[in-house]
């Protein structure tokens, strides 16, 4: 999970003299910035996602915002696309650490299953990007659309491959299996919760539902 940075509202009141601003910091304070960003966008949405509370979750002043981005929406772009390619660098890494011989389903349930670990590991961003994009600018859904489209090729490639070999009933659109598939776990950030079912439990439920009874 992306990390968070508070600050403390009673002790801020409790100061008289004016809050002095944290030095920009090169390495981390960009990611800083991401991660506010990405918080507000998950919990509060793109309007009220502006420079100024950003700048009010990392604790500087929102002018400090521009020595690493150059606008609001520069730092909304960023979080929307790293929502989508954290996850689609996992599900890659964990479909090429299969052997060859990985079947159609092997393949779905360790795409299911990088794709779940990931987003709750990363799940400011992932649920940021899901919340957020309707409700941004055409011009940046445009934008932001060219890495979700990327993403869900690989998922699209998935499912024709399951298709082809048996996996999916002559009669069920496989656009169809793989919209299902990516709508629950899009929201695993939501309707996760640790302790209840593992995991691999979930991939291989969910792989056997979208391959119906099949089960080799």
């Amino acid at each position: 999970m992306a990390g968070e940075t508070t600050i403390n509202p009673a002790a801020a009141r409790r100061t008289k003299a004016p809050a002095k601003e944290k030095a920009p910091d090169p390495n981390g304070g960009a990611r800083q910035i991401l991660n506010a960003a990405a918080w507000l966008l998950r919990h509060r949405g793109y309007e009220a996602t502006t420079t100024r509370a950003i700048a009010e979750r990392v604790g500087i002043k929102a002018g400090s915002i521009y020595h690493h981005f150059p606008s609001k929406d520069a730092i909304v772009e960023r979080v929307i696309n790293e929502g989508v390619l954290v996850v689609g660098k996992a599900v890659t890494a964990a479909l090429e650490a299969l052997p060859k011989k990985a079947t159609p389903r092997d393949r779905l349930q360790a795409a299911i299953k990088a794709h779940l670990l990931s987003s709750l590991e990363h799940s400011d961003y992932t649920s940021a990007s899901i919340r957020a994009f309707a409700f941004l600018p055409p011009e940046m859904r445009k934008t932001c659309r060219v890495e979700r489209r990327r993403y869900e090729d690989i998922w699209q490639q998935l499912m024709q491959d399951a298709a082809r070999a048996g996996y999916i009933p002559a009669d069920v659109s496989p656009d169809a299996a793989r919209l299902m598939l990516l709508g629950a776990v899009n929201w695993a950030g939501e309707w996760y919760r640790p302790g209840r079912i593992p995991i691999d439990r979930i991939a291989a439920d969910f792989a056997r539902i979208a391959f119906g009874a099949r089960r080799t």
